[in-house]
């Protein structure tokens, strides 16, 4: 039977339930005179060819059944069943269905966030290559611990270490965006020029950040995701050296990264950081420090076990370039830096 005869069928049986389940019974009945008038032929006395038909027959109900599931709809019958049963305990039991709702739904939302986590941890490969090499870095003050670092440490950081090939520093923002009649908020990064060295992707287009481009009197340049430069200047490859407005300002295309690299995630939009060496060092304890989250590259050869000890040993020779007053502090008693 093709697929379209056993919709129709089950399309039929389900809007003129009635009137199937009537010319059901009437054709089994058939089915059944047509046997006992058989056996009357046969010689059968009346009765006997009754009872015979009814025997070799077999079970009416059953037989209805069959009809049904070849329909289809026995299906839609036990799920219909089950439903009407399911809510006349859902009314007798509120509670005991309450219970099993809430469990329900942390379970499903568990199973989601596991999944979620292996799929972009395990499963999706990430854009960027020997991803094991990477190190974020935290730091701990007093009796806080923290996925940021002081902007001064960052710069030692990358001076001083001898297990990282390079470290970045950034932060995250929104901007907005206004080549649409209205605004548009997106999601953006401000990086240091190291940051996409650390990530070792080239651009698909055009370059990255230069060591002048940084620091609150950096150029007004931009790097663009593949999502933006799509969906907004339909892959226009003659991008480079266009401007666009954020935030107001006016600021040049620079580069346009390879699909796929988002970094942090769902970053559509990266400029310079706002930092540099000169508003950061030396320390003091007049100057403001800025607080940023770093990245870094790990040399090949290095293990989690050499990471840890090299950051130890930057802790303690980080917290000697603090001055005097700062090192007594309880600030400064707890310094730790590790990788988060």
């Amino acid at each position: 039977m093709r697929w379209h005869r056993k919709l129709s069928l089950l399309l039929r049986s389900l809007l003129l339930r009635k009137q199937t389940e009537s010319e059901l019974e009437e054709e089994l009945r058939d089915h059944l005179a047509q046997e006992i008038e058989a056996n009357r032929e046969a010689g059968m006395q009346p009765e006997e060819a009754r009872r015979t038909a009814s025997q070799q027959f077999g079970n009416v109900e059953l037989h209805k059944e069959e009809c049904r599931d070849q329909r289809g709809l026995g299906l839609f019958e036990k799920l219909w069943q089950d439903t009407r049963y399911a809510l006349r305990g859902m009314r007798l039991s509120p509670a005991l269905t309450l219970t099993a709702t809430l469990t329900l739904a942390i379970c499903i939302g568990a199973n989601t966030t596991v999944f979620s986590l292996i799929n972009s941890v395990l499963l999706r490969p990430l854009p960027y290559p020997s991803p094991q090499q990477l190190y974020w870095i935290g730091e701990q003050f007093g009796q806080m611990e923290s996925t940021f670092v002081a902007g001064p440490d960052y710069y030692s950081l990358r001076q001083e270490n001898r297990t990282f090939t390079d470290v970045a520093s950034y932060d995250t923002t929104t901007m907005n965006w206004s080549g649409r009649e209205r605004p548009e908020q997106v999601i953006a990064a401000q990086v240091t020029p190291s940051f996409f060295h650390v990530f070792a992707t080239p651009p698909l287009l055009g370059r990255y950040f230069t060591e002048e481009e940084q620091g609150s009197k950096a150029p007004a340049v931009v790097v663009l995701s593949y999502s933006f430069w799509k969906d907004h200047f339909a892959s226009d490859r003659d991008i480079l050296g266009k401007s666009i407005s954020l935030d107001g300002l006016s600021r040049a295309v620079i580069g346009v990264m390879p699909q796929g690299f988002d970094y942090p995630r769902g970053t559509r939009l990266w400029k310079p950081l706002d930092m540099d060496a000169a508003t950061q060092l030396p320390r003091s304890l007049t100057r403001p420090m800025r607080n940023v989250l770093i990245v870094a590259r790990s040399r090949r050869g290095e293990t989690p076990e050499t990471i840890a000890f090299e950051l130890r040993r930057l802790t303690t020779q980080i917290r000697r370039e603090y001055p005097l007053p700062m090192q007594r502090s309880p600030f400064l008693e707890h310094m730790k830096i590790s990788s988060v």
